[in-house]
């Protein structure tokens, strides 16, 4: 038995806090959420999160608009191609239906969904029984990691889809220990929040497996199955309605797009992308998840949900790295189930009372100089002037037609319709699928496009495969079109004279 087992046994009761002790939480708290402001305003006026990704999912809303739910491979409107889901995009193409800018209402979306994440945290901790003061300022720990922080204002649908999976987990404690005629309230709320959040994010599972398993620890299987049959259903009927409103293309979308070349191969690789990026690129996810596996051996409470759900988040994300295209944002969920995981220790006994919210708040006010550093950084770069020098070079174009841009928010930017809806995804199918190669080369042969923009960093980061076509398709390119302008990473090319 360790020091910290023999001195919980000892305390049956959460026990006087010491105020010196919550005045350093209530500081660590305050620190990151006055950081976080400044960093997401500097953000929001220049544009600092916005990059490719979120060029996708807003032409995914944008196309919504028009009608078109999932655009195919190859058709009239361009290049298709996406393992997005569309529950995001749904509400962004509602804001843009009711007048509000694309870009506005990613913004406005992402802080929506980072409200709903901090809500849905502190009415879990309180379902678990931490202290409602020390719940409220865990829940503003939320804001420390860099994954967190840039995710609200990059419009992606991450943090709507952890936002759901937490809500799940809330209705599933009112599940376990309740007579039959009581649960079956919780176990449909819970099930329409795992599906809803498995709409937003496909590779968002933790929830409804980490509850599975939980129940029938519990000894509840009757309770396990019925969550996972309603929740079955239910996501066979939203598949059923998404297949019905992309006129039949999302099945074949997706399947052309799911494992962006990935395998086996790659999956083996996976620890090589994970431990850089929980320990290099977002130390603060890095720094509570070791905090978090250190308690769990310490403390070895396997059946507790919270231990649960950081295993099954854990080996989750690690192979989640094995397929290409994957970042950082695939570590909220991860640091999310290690702060649950070390918030309901805190319970635990006096040493974890004591030792607990020191190591949070260290990691918390380390973190909010990072973020005041990702501020400074941001207002130096000036994204957004960068983005519209970038479209006022591209005006120059003696030639009208669509842009093609491998970030698609430039072309949306310019109130136009993004020809290419993702570069990635296109380099993807054109393994499988020749007939984006022809049509890519016809149009550049034939100068379709105003302008051409490349932004190098955005696609030949992720590993081409030695099939990869797109090196040939922009050698093809520049036989058509020149190199006109360099605007920070974007280069410009227009059509050269015939």
């Amino acid at each position: 038995m360790t020091v910290l087992q023999k001195t919980d046994a000892l305390a049956t009761r959460p026990g006087k806090v010491p105020g010196w002790l919550m005045a350093v939480m209530a500081v660590a708290a305050g620190l990151i959420v006055i950081c976080f402001v400044v960093r997401t305003v500097v953000s929001w006026r220049n544009y600092g999160d916005l990059e490719n990704e979120g060029g996708i999912w807003t032409t995914i809303a944008q196309d919504i608009t028009y009608g078109t739910l999932y655009r195919p491979l190859v058709s009239d409107l361009g290049y298709g191609g996406t393992r997005y889901a569309p529950l995001h995009a749904l509400l962004q193409a509602g804001l843009m239906k009711a007048g509000i800018a694309p870009v506005t209402g990613g913004f406005l979306l992402g802080v929506a969904a980072m409200v709903f994440v901090m809500a849905g945290f502190y009415v879990l901790l309180r379902r678990l029984e931490v202290p409602a003061w020390f719940a409220v300022l865990t829940a503003c720990f939320c804001l420390a990691p860099y994954c967190v922080r840039s995710g609200i204002l990059s419009i992606k649908a991450d943090l709507l889809a952890a936002g759901l999976d937490i809500w799940g987990l809330v209705a599933v404690t009112f599940i376990s220990g309740r007579p039959t005629t009581r649960w079956w309230p919780a176990v449909l709320l819970a099930a329409v929040c795992f599906v809803l959040a498995l709409m937003s994010k496909v590779t968002i599972v933790f929830g409804i497996a980490s509850a599975f398993i939980w129940l029938l620890m519990r000894r509840e299987k009757k309770k396990a199955i019925s969550l996972a049959a309603v929740y079955g259903a239910g996501v066979l009927l939203a598949v059923l309605a998404v297949q019905w409103a992309s006129d039949g293309r999302a099945v074949a979308v997706f399947r052309a797009c799911a494992s962006a070349a990935g395998g086996w191969h790659r999956l083996a690789k996976a620890p090589a992308g994970f431990f850089p990026a929980v320990f290099l690129h977002d130390k603060a996810v890095g720094g509570f998840w070791v905090a978090a596996i250190v308690l769990l051996l310490a403390r070895r409470r396997w059946t507790d949900l919270p231990t649960i759900l950081l295993i099954i988040t854990s080996l989750a994300t690690l192979a989640l790295f094995g397929t290409r295209g994957i970042d950082i944002n695939h570590l909220i969920d991860l640091y999310l189930a290690s702060l649950l995981l070390l918030a309901v220790q805190f319970r635990a006994g006096r040493v974890a009372r004591i030792v607990v919210p020191l190591v949070m708040s260290a990691m918390v006010i380390h973190a909010a100089t990072s973020c005041l550093r990702d501020a400074k950084q941001i207002h130096v770069e000036k994204r957004r002037q960068v983005m519209e020098a970038t479209l006022a070079d591209a005006g120059q174009s003696r030639l009208k037609g669509p842009m093609l841009a491998e970030n698609p928010m430039l072309p949306i930017l310019a109130g136009a319709r993004p020809y290419m809806l993702d570069a990635f995804m296109l380099s993807v199918i054109d393994l499988k699928d020749p007939l984006v190669d022809e049509k890519l080369s016809d149009d550049l042969v034939h100068q379709r496009f105003s302008a051409v923009i490349i932004t190098p960093n955005l696609t030949h980061d992720t590993e081409p495969t030695p099939l990869d076509h797109w090196p040939i398709l922009l050698k093809r390119m520049k036989e058509h079109y020149k190199l006109n302008a360099m605007d920070g990473q974007n280069l410009i090319y227009l059509p050269k004279a015939p």
